[in-house]
């Protein structure tokens, strides 16, 4: 990997951490590599940063719900962590 490929991977996590505070640093960054693993047989890596952070965001929204609870007048709207699906186990 290059030093800007890197640097724009980096810029990359600490703008979706922005983007979904909810699910904190570790959890983005978690999916922004599992995303760029995707594209590790990539040979032309210039737009690798921006296919990353365009799929990476898509992941992270999926992750995350987006809850309304009424009460009294009030309506309040708060995105959530989603809770994922246990990896089926084989065997």
């Amino acid at each position: 990997m290059h030093d800007n490929e890197e640097l724009a991977l980096r810029r990359t996590v600490e703008v979706l951490v922005e983007a979904f505070p909810v699910l904190g640093e570790r959890h983005v960054s978690e999916r922004v590599a599992e995303v760029l693993a995707r594209f590790e047989g990539a040979r032309v890596r210039v737009y690798v940063p921006v296919l990353v952070a365009r799929e990476a965001r898509a992941v992270l929204a999926a992750d995350t719900a987006t809850v309304t609870v009424d009460g009294q007048g009030a309506r309040t709207t708060a995105t959530v962590p989603r809770q994922r699906e246990p990896e089926a186990l084989d065997g």
